[in-house]
This record gives C-alpha cells, structure tokens and sequence, in this order.
C-alpha cells in the first residue's frame, strides 16, 4: 500500500512540472483502458477478446481525433496498451485464483459422506 502512496505522489509530482506522460487525460486512458479490458474479458470469458476489444476502441479513439484534429498522441496509445495489458491480467490472475478456490472447496466437500452425516445409513 505504501508503495502505491509514493507512486501516486510522483505521478501528481511529476504531472506539476509538466511531464507529457503523466498527465490527466494519460491516466484517464490508462484507467478506462484497465475497466473495459477487464469488463470485456470478463463478459467474453477470454483475455484475448478483451484484450482485442479494449485496444481496438482505444485506437480507433486515437484515430478520430487524428481524423478530426491531425495529431495523433502516441503517449496516448502507450497508457491504452498498459491500462487494457493490465486489466486483462487482473482478470487472468482472478479467474485462476477463482477456479483453484472452487477445485478446493469441491474436492474437501466432495469427501463427506452426507448420508453418514445426517444420521440415515441407507
């Protein structure tokens, strides 16, 4: 938790001195990019779907505003891969814990005899 602290006091620190990287609209790519690449794989159960889907509207957003104002922000397009990579992972990592949990729990109750349990030997 410390460690997240100092991050986020050098990303606000960094973000005063006026360091492209570290701006508002970055961090906003960076955390919708985490929420739809997460949500995506959640809906598609499959991180290469979210993954796809994630980056894909994250660029073609790159791509109209280079249609509509002719810049395209490549720093944009690096928070987009980070946020969707990592929302993606969070997933990946939750879905193994999730099943490991429930492998444990149907193996240990999968043991018990419930007959012998409740009395009825039949």
């Amino acid at each position: 938790m410390k460690y997240l602290i100092v991050v986020l006091i050098l990303i606000m620190v960094s973000s005063a001195f006026g360091n492209e990287w570290f701006t508002d609209d970055k961090i906003v790519h960076g955390v919708f990019s985490f929420g739809l690449g997460f949500v995506s794989s959640m809906i598609f159960k499959s991180e290469v779907a979210g993954f796809t889907i994630s980056f894909g509207i994250g660029t073609g957003k790159e791509f109209s505003d280079y249609k509509r104002d002719g810049t395209f922000n490549y720093r944009d397009e690096v928070w987009n891969f980070g946020g969707t990579t990592l929302g993606c992972l969070t997933y990946y990592l939750m879905k193994d814990k999730r099943f490991e949990r429930t492998n444990y729990l149907n193996k240990k109750y999968n043991r018990i005899d419930f007959r012998k349990e409740c009395g009825n030997s039949n």
